[in-house]
């Protein structure tokens, strides 16, 4: 379920705030670790502008009733924390986005849900055009 909340979390700060990055076909690979033990790996790869994908999760998580922090940059480093209400649930997470080129990013995310935990890690590579 946090896993899940997870994705929508990434891009919700300010798509402004980001670097551009090129659109194309992009491989994304996410292996989430659960506190409980565990792990998930899970691959897909999509014709995607990052940057309005950003945009368009921005919005849909305000909806959501998501609050996000300022992003704060270091270097090629950029976090933000978020809180959402999920099903009842305070949903806590903090985002670390590290950009390799306008072609490849990190993305670490540690989040926490009352006693449950996560920790995901999203590693992004543009393979050409679409």
């Amino acid at each position: 379920m946090i896993a899940a909340a997870l994705i929508s979390i990434m891009g919700l700060a300010c798509a402004d705030d980001w670097p551009v990055l090129r659109k194309g076909m992009w491989n994304f690979t996410r292996v989430i670790e659960h506190s409980a033990g565990g792990a998930q790996s899970i691959a897909s790869k999509k014709c995607m502008s990052p940057t309005e994908e950003m945009k368009k999760q921005q919005a849909a998580s305000a909806q959501a009733g998501c609050t996000v922090s300022p992003v704060t940059r270091s270097a090629n480093a950029y976090t933000f924390e978020a809180t959402c209400k999920l099903q009842g649930q305070t949903v806590q997470s903090k985002s670390v986005m590290s950009v390799e080129s306008d072609s490849a990013y990190k993305i670490k995310v540690e989040s926490r849900a009352g006693a449950q935990g996560t920790k995901e890690l999203l590693v992004a590579h543009r393979t050409g055009d679409c």
